[in-house]
């Protein structure tokens, strides 16, 4: 080899080393590595957190009976809409109408006093029979018994 090409390969061998020399201080060193990777879950502690997942088989298992989409569509078809329960619902009677339908029946308290004024005819009329019969028990003969 002549001097003139070992300068040269000397030049592509100093260029080549300027390169990594710009490199080398972003490489991570082994510290930085070990401190990187010592947060991380080793191969049992992934182990112990995955086992009592289930497995596959399990969930197909699971999700069989489920319905379809389309057994769910069936099912929901007969079922009215909002538009169709609002139609329903339209002619029926609010709270207000039935509080103002409810306000003239009797209360407890109407019940209470129409019961004492019934008590009062009640006894009026047992008098009133009372009196006749003893009316109509003075007009018989005391012997006659028909």
């Amino acid at each position: 080899m002549d001097p003139a090409m070992i300068d040269e390969h000397f030049e592509n061998l100093d260029r080549r080393l300027t390169a990594v020399e710009q490199i080398v201080p972003a490489v991570a060193t082994r510290e930085d590595l070990r401190g990187t990777i010592a947060p991380l879950a080793t191969k049992d502690e992934l182990r112990v957190a995955i086992e009592p997942l289930a497995t596959k088989e399990e969930l197909r298992a699971a999700i069989e009976p489920l319905a379809t989409k389309e057994e769910l569509r069936t099912a929901i078809e007969p079922l009215a809409t909002k538009e169709e329960l609002r139609a329903a619902i339209e002619p029926l009677a609010t709270k207000e109408e039935l509080r103002a339908a409810i306000e003239p029946v009797a209360t407890k308290d109407g019940v209470a006093e129409l019961r004492r004024h019934m008590n009062v005819l009640n006894e009026s009329l047992r008098s009133d029979i009372h009196l006749i019969a003893a009316h109509v028990a003075s007009g018989r003969p005391k012997g006659s018994e028909s």
